[in-house]
């Protein structure tokens, strides 16, 4: 589903009221909606719905989306530069190769998940991380148990308390490097 630029304001709009707790106010629902060509730069989403939203090539610099339900959302080859995702749900969730260089992703869930629609046959999908750079990024208790990290540049990167399935050496090795 595509939105025009004044849907998506719309909502946004909507969506601090909601926070606010202000009459009006609605919770931010992007779920399959195709973002692609909207830059959502320093913008606060807390606990917005993005599943299985489209979001790839997109400039998001510091936008704020921190107990945010992304679960299945495609963030591939995006600038997520600073970008609050704490505590929020990225369980199958596409971010290959993006830019997450200072981001904070404590208490993210970056396990195998997928939306309904998926072929019948193959079932759930890792988080693909492949190809990310994630410096400087906070994923301290992150769940990260299968997530695609493959080729990932993860220096100066707290990991403190990370779950990560059998990849804690390379993930320290990544780290320090």
């Amino acid at each position: 589903m595509s939105l025009d630029p004044d849907d998506i304001d719309e909502k946004i709009r909507s969506h601090h009221l909601w926070l606010r707790r202000k009459p009006g106010g609605r919770r931010a629902d992007f779920s399959n909606a195709d973002m692609k060509a909207y830059e959502l730069v320093d913008i606060i989403l807390v606990r917005a719905k993005l599943l299985g939203a489209n979001v790839s090539g997109n400039k998001l610099n510091g936008i704020s989306l921190s107990e945010s339900d992304l679960y299945s959302a495609d963030f591939s080859y995006s600038d997520l530069l600073g970008t609050n995702l704490s505590l929020a749900d990225l369980r199958g969730t596409k971010l290959r190769e993006a830019n997450l260089t200072g981001a904070n992703l404590e208490g993210t869930d970056m396990r195998e998940g997928t939306l309904m629609s998926y072929e019948k046959g193959k079932g759930e999908f890792a988080s693909d991380l492949y190809k990310c750079t994630l410096d400087n990024t906070i994923l301290r208790d992150a769940n990260l148990t299968r997530a695609n990290l493959s080729r990932s540049s993860i220096q100066n990167a707290d990991l403190s308390s990370t779950r990560h399935a059998g990849k804690a050496a390379a993930l320290k090795k990544a780290a320090s490097a």
